[in-house]
């Protein structure tokens, strides 16, 4: 185990190249950079969200206009209530701004984006390219670009702000957009890499070229996903470092191996239980020796009464305290016995309870006999 550890430690990290767009996630494809550096890039009026739109504005609905930034992975999870109640706040004056890589169905609709006019551009290497010509910057592309662009505009006043081309390839796709919604602009952006760690590191100023088509006056809202919203636990933090992650496991196993051998060492003697003894037979015998010793009949027919409502209690579950037609009927029904013999023996038992008759020794057999047939 401490060979393995000392191998894993010595490891060469492997780098992650998914798209995952985590807010904390410092893999070249997640967003930690743009997340710490946020509040400087929007003059310290961002105001992180982890909730959803119709949530948010139903608690906070007297904003004044504002931008609404949408961030990769997040369109998805957006509902329709919460897209529509975006898309009037933009109408009444906000500005959104939306970064993905997904149209869906309900905003590709409200901006007029046909699913049939996107495309990608051909080439491993893209480069994305401002049509403005004060903002001069442009970001090669040259780690899995998702190269999506429109080759088509449904809406008649869309405005091109950024395109995308390949190195092999000059022809143009458009990837960045501004599309007018009433008295509010809407923002869209396809590439949403740039904003990763890996291409904040190598280009900065696209990034900050693109946000500052928002009014940086404005309070911006960014609306995140829940489980990202806060900072990951400790135990999440030492599974994100490998050696700190090796660490632990090797803690863990060295814990497991001292409570199994320390265990085993300290364990008490089971202590050996005595042989649980026969009460029934016992009670049979003593009952034997009451008949042999006295050779009282009655008091033998008062004993087996005894036993017999006993039994009914215990293992019928039926009430004894008043033998009544009520009693009879629960007693035909759990042992099917005739309701004459049943009748016949809840006379007789109150006889005997209340000993008002002397009893011969054929007495008690039929007696015995009688209630046996009933329940044994």
């Amino acid at each position: 185990m401490i060979l393995l550890a000392v191998l894993q430690l010595n490891k060469k990290p492997i780098i992650d190249w998914n798209r995952n767009f985590g807010l904390q996630n410092k893999a070249p494809f997640g967003l930690s950079i743009f997340n710490h550096e946020a509040n400087d890039l929007f003059q310290n009026k961002i105001i992180r969200i982890n909730q959803q739109a119709h949530d948010f504005y139903s608690e906070s609905n007297h904003l004044k206009k504002h931008n609404i930034l949408i961030v990769p992975r997040r369109t998805e999870s957006i509902d329709t209530e919460s897209w529509k109640i975006i898309l009037k706040k933009v109408k009444e004056g906000s500005n959104l701004m939306i970064l993905t890589y997904e149209i869906p169905e309900t905003l590709s609709q409200e901006l007029e984006i046909d699913h049939y006019n996107l495309s990608f551009i051909e080439g491993k290497e893209n480069i994305l390219h401002f049509t403005d010509a004060s903002r001069s910057s442009q970001l090669m592309m040259n780690r899995l670009p998702f190269g999506l662009g429109l080759m088509k505009l449904g809406n008649p006043h869309t405005k091109i702000l950024g395109t995308v081309s390949s190195q092999n390839n000059p022809y143009q796709l458009a990837n960045f957009i501004l599309i007018p919604k009433g008295k509010g602009k809407i923002y869209l952006h396809l590439e949403p890499l740039f904003i990763t760690n890996y291409y904040l590191l190598q280009n900065h100023q696209y990034a900050e070229d693109v946000f500052s088509y928002l009014p940086l006056d404005l309070e911006t809202y960014w609306f995140i996903r829940k489980k990202e919203a806060h900072n990951p636990s400790p135990l999440g933090f030492i599974l994100q470092n490998p050696a700190l992650k090796y660490t632990w496991y090797l803690l863990l196993a060295g814990s497991l191996f001292f409570i199994i051998f320390h265990a085993k060492r300290k364990q008490r003697v089971i202590p050996i239980l005595p042989k649980v003894e026969n009460t029934s037979v016992e009670f049979v015998r003593n009952i034997s020796n009451l008949y042999l010793n006295e050779g009282n009949a009655e008091e033998m027919m008062y004993k087996k009464t005894l036993y017999f409502l006993h039994k009914i209690r215990e293992e019928l579950l039926i009430d004894t305290s008043i033998l009544d037609e009520e009693f009879a009927h629960k007693l035909h029904v759990k042992t099917n016995a005739p309701t004459e013999q049943i009748t016949a023996a809840i006379i007789m038992i109150k006889e005997v309870l209340e000993r008002k008759h002397q009893y011969q020794e054929k007495d008690l057999i039929s007696y015995n006999q009688l209630l046996n047939q009933i329940y044994h």
